[in-house]
């Protein structure tokens, strides 16, 4: 309960217990002197705004130094008392500790603040990676896309940022022609590919686009009932694979030929 006119504070003896104060009764100064310099100004401009009007009572978390010297975080509510001009005179309220909840909240803003310096790393890292690799949440949101993955697919960074899922991926490349499926048949086609990536993990598979590519796909169930898919472009080593196959059969079918006119003539 604080008196604006004389300044005097008077609080409750549970919150002297609480804080360490000495003695029932304070001044607005004195209260004033224990509050965090860093939390002061927000202080006095949600004071001054419950004082004037803007708002109806003073709702505000600050902190303020315990009387072991240590700052606790409390939530301050009150409510102004007027005189017949309009003038709050007297400001009633409550003061909470919340500083278990402060530092639950804190310590939360840190774990996000690792897991997002992680997730820089590991999407500077898998950017190296010269085969396609997308990580995804359990809800199927892509989290993580290398350069690899949105060059194979010719996906823009902003679209990716979006946070898509496994279809709006497929779906992006529906008119690109990248797909050997008919525009009846694509609907299909995506709800085929999203049941067997919901169904587990697959096995390595090759997929031959239109434009001639060839990859090989897999899928991983990830401990978070993620998913982690791959591509490998395999083009050039299957045109490797199948010239060597060509010229074994043509070894072949020389070395047959061979044999022949080597029987006729001898």
């Amino acid at each position: 309960d604080w008196d604006i006119d004389t300044s005097a504070l008077w609080v409750s003896p549970r919150l002297i217990q609480i804080f360490g104060l000495t003695g029932g009764s304070l001044s607005a100064a004195d209260w004033n002197q224990r509050i965090h310099p860093d939390d002061f100004e927000h202080y006095r401009t949600k004071l001054r705004e419950c004082f004037r009007g803007v708002t109806a009572r003073l709702n505000s978390e600050y902190r303020i130094r315990h009387g072991d010297g240590q700052y606790r975080w409390i939530r301050d509510r009150g409510v102004p008392m007027r005189n017949d001009n309009g003038r709050a005179v007297r400001l009633v309220g409550a003061v909470s500790d919340i500083t278990l909840r402060k530092e639950a909240e804190e310590s939360l803003r840190e774990t996000n603040r690792v897991k997002e310096a992680l997730l820089t790393d590991l999407n500077a890292v898998i950017d190296t990676i010269d085969y396609g690799v997308c990580f995804m949440g359990p809800d199927l949101r892509a989290r993580v896309v290398n350069r690899a993955f949105r060059q194979m697919w010719r996906i823009p960074d902003a679209f990716i940022a979006a946070g898509p899922t496994m279809a709006d991926l497929m779906n992006y490349n529906r008119h690109t022609g990248l797909y050997n499926v008919p525009e009846t048949e694509f609907d299909d086609f995506i709800t085929r590919r999203m049941e067997a990536i919901q169904a587990g993990d697959i096995a390595p598979i090759e997929m031959h686009r239109a434009d001639g590519k060839i990859l090989r796909y897999a899928g991983v169930v990830l401990p978070d009932g993620g998913r982690l898919l791959t591509y490998f472009d395999i083009t050039e080593s299957k045109r490797r694979e199948a010239e060597l196959k060509e010229t074994l059969e043509y070894q072949t079918a020389t070395s047959d030929v061979l044999k022949v006119i080597s029987r006729s003539t001898f």
